[in-house]
């Protein structure tokens, strides 16, 4: 109730209808107008009065303007020209925000409010613009949500408008990736190399097929590495060397004369040799196990060892020569790890010849998805055994990269305009301030805006001719209350803290009654929220029995119309104090009963009544008094509440099996509710 009350408020927010206090105006030129046909002298500034106080607490930019331009024409005219591009016309819903702390955003207006919130530095709403998209994504499955209501030509539409204002950013690399097949589709330029390698490396990226995953790897690695080519020859030369000598580092240091300024290069040669090793040591093994290989490699290592290179061949090796090996080896490790992304024997025939004559790509990763076409048509290859397609690089290679499908379709819709309520505080420091509230002989200062927001006394009080002069307004409401004057002093902090400033038993009767007196919804609903919460202290309330001032003001019946709403949809949570609090009225239960939207079963109504009668109709029950007059009419009155307020069609069979036993529940009601139960069962039968 009291969220719903917040929002409704916002909602109905209207900036026109608080000009008459305002104190600076906003004149905003809307250029996307002009881009769009329109002529420079056709557009009219479209003018906002508004108020320095409110935006200079929610935006930093109109802080530095109100406080730090003394000399500056804004300051002498009251009014500042800004130049806006604001296709969708979101300016309102920011105004309206540094207002309320509400605003809506969806994927159309993302950028827009973006923009604007980055420029007057409102920081919370930036904050959400920039995660937005961060509700259609579900981090601990790592899936995006269903986005059927975006469509791949809007994505890139939002993706071009995010770079022109750069806040490329903002759009995820999941977003890109659940339509990629149809963004490379209408624009394969649209995104940076770096872009393209992280959607690709999505899990829910979307490719039409293999050859486009090969475009746009090729597209990658061009920008990333260049023309320079993948040197396997390189690469076989450097591990012969490798599995000779096992590269002792520390002997070729001693016998170096290089300066120590190339010691950092050496300990990270050293460190690439060690990897080589390993590498060749699990080569090897991996060799020894395959039975039909392990020949032809000994012969092969032989060859290395006695033909190949020297000890003084490795020795001539120099520092530069160790360096300029690491960074071709890591260079051909990235083409590799690249290009072993793309399954070849997918390919389109036509690519096969492409991606061998590309100098770029290790033509085994090629041959390999060539044998695996051969083998689906010839079963003899089969036999051949299968290659060992391990790179023969140094470096530790990265995770391979996932290419799945996007998302099953049972995930729930959402929508695309999510809902932001934020809790905007303001400082009670008399910056900008307009009205004096004089209670008690003492003086505060505060603002009309503030207080005419969310008080309908307030504003229709201020809005006047009179009120729009007043620069004093004195207390009037001395002897409705004792504690009303504390009460409206902590009210009014309440609209400026939003609504967290702490209530407790001894201040919200005051709060809730000053509330009343100003007719300040959103307080009277979280007010009667935090009552709500103290079940007892709201039942009392409801009676007039927790405070004899507010009980015999004109506001009690309002307040027990909440407390009967309350208490009748939320039976379950009051039906234990209803039961047990002797001070609670007659009146109220039945009321309560009485109440359209009472959430209640026939077994909570019966103990009900257990619990109250006694107390209701104490000469009733008392045997010895079955002829007064008086005890006759409380029977009759009883009667009468069993059959107006239960159901004895609803009843189970424990429940009549209690109200046999009760006092109060006259014999011949109770027998003709069983006959007609049991006669209504048997014609079922």
């Amino acid at each position: 109730m009291y969220d719903s009350k917040i929002k409704e408020s916002s909602l109905n927010f209207d900036l026109k209808r608080y000009e008459f206090c305002s104190d600076f105006s906003i004149f905003i030129i809307n250029e996307f107008l002009q881009e769009n046909g329109e002529q420079s002298s056709n557009i009219t500034p479209k003018e906002y009065k508004v108020h320095r106080y409110v935006l200079s607490q929610q935006s930093e930019y109109f802080k530095v303007l109100f406080e730090s331009s003394q000399n500056f024409i804004e300051h002498k005219e009251n009014a500042v020209m800004i130049r806006l591009k604001d296709p969708f016309n979101v300016f309102p819903q920011v105004l309206r925000y540094m207002y309320t702390g509400y605003i809506s955003i969806n994927h159309k207006t993302l950028i827009s409010i973006l923009s604007i919130s980055d420029r007057f530095a409102i920081e919370k709403l930036t904050i959400h613009a920039t995660t937005y998209f961060d509700n259609f994504y579900d981090y601990k499955r790592k899936i995006p949500l269903n986005l059927s209501f975006i469509s791949a030509q809007e994505i890139y539409t939002l993706y071009l408008e995010a770079i022109e204002n750069e806040f490329e950013e903002v759009i995820p690399d999941w977003l890109l990736a659940i339509a990629f097949d149809e963004l490379w589709e209408i624009d394969n330029d649209v995104m940076s190399s770096i872009r393209l390698d992280r959607v690709l490396k999505c899990d829910c990226v979307k490719l039409k097929n293999e050859d486009q995953k090969f475009s746009v790897i090729r597209k990658i690695v061009a920008d990333f590495c260049g023309s320079e080519e993948y040197d396997e020859t390189f690469e076989e030369k450097w591990n012969k060397m490798a599995l000779r000598f096992a590269m002792p580092f520390p002997d070729i240091l001693d016998e170096s004369s290089e300066e120590s300024s190339e010691e950092s290069t050496v300990t990270e040669a050293q460190q690439t040799g060690n990897t080589i090793n390993e590498i060749s040591d699990e080569t090897e093994k991996q060799a020894e196990d395959d039975n039909s290989n392990s020949t032809l490699y000994s012969q092969q290592i032989n060859g290395i060892i006695e033909n190949d290179i020297s000890e003084e061949e490795h020795l001539e090796f120099t520092f530069h020569d160790i360096k300029e090996a690491y960074e071709r080896l890591n260079h051909n490790n990235k083409l590799y790890e690249w290009f072993k992304l793309v399954n070849y024997s997918l390919l389109d025939p036509k690519n096969w010849e492409v991606a061998l004559a590309d100098n770029l790509i290790p033509n085994k990763l090629v041959l390999q998805g060539l044998f695996e076409v051969l083998k689906k048509d010839d079963t003899e290859i089969e036999n051949w055994g299968s290659w060992d397609h391990s790179p023969t690089s140094p470096l530790i290679l990265p995770q391979s990269i996932t290419i799945s499908p996007i998302l099953n379709s049972s995930i729930s819709k959402p929508t695309s305009t999510i809902e932001y309520t934020d809790c905007l505080h303001f400082t009670t420091k008399p910056y900008y301030s307009d009205i004096k509230i004089c209670i008690n002989h003492e003086c505060h200062e505060f603002h009309k805006i503030i207080l005419s927001i969310q008080s309908v006394y307030f504003c229709d009080y201020f809005s006047t001719s009179q009120g729009q002069l007043l620069k004093e307004w004195i207390f009037p409401w001395q002897n409705l209350h004792p504690h009303l004057s504390n009460g409206l002093l902590n009210m009014i902090k309440l609209l400026y803290y939003n609504h967290t400033f702490p209530l407790d038993p001894n201040n919200i009767i005051p709060i809730l009654f000053a509330s009343l007196e100003t007719n300040t919804q959103s307080i009277i609903s979280l007010c009667m929220k935090w009552i709500s919460e103290n079940k007892p202290f709201i039942l009392e309330l409801g009676c007039g029995i927790s405070d004899p001032w507010l009980a015999n003001s004109r506001h009690q019946s309002m307040i027990r119309k909440k407390v009967i709403c309350l208490v009748s949809e939320n039976f379950e949570d009051f039906e234990e104090d209803l039961n047990n609090n002797y001070n609670i009225t007659k009146d109220l239960i039945l009321d309560i009963l009485n109440n359209p939207s009472l959430n209640c079963n026939e077994r909570s109504k019966i103990y009900l009544f257990s619990c109250v009668l006694d107390k209701w109709f104490p000469n009733a029950k008392k045997s010895d008094l079955s002829s007064v007059e008086s005890n006759e009419q409380e029977l009759s009155e009883i009667r009468t509440l069993i059959i107006k307020y239960i159901n004895h069609k609803k009843l189970h069979v424990s429940d009549l099996e209690f109200l046999s036993k009760q006092w109060w529940m006259p014999k011949d009601l109770f027998h003709s509710w069983m006959i007609e139960l049991a006669q209504e069962k048997k014609r079922r039968k």
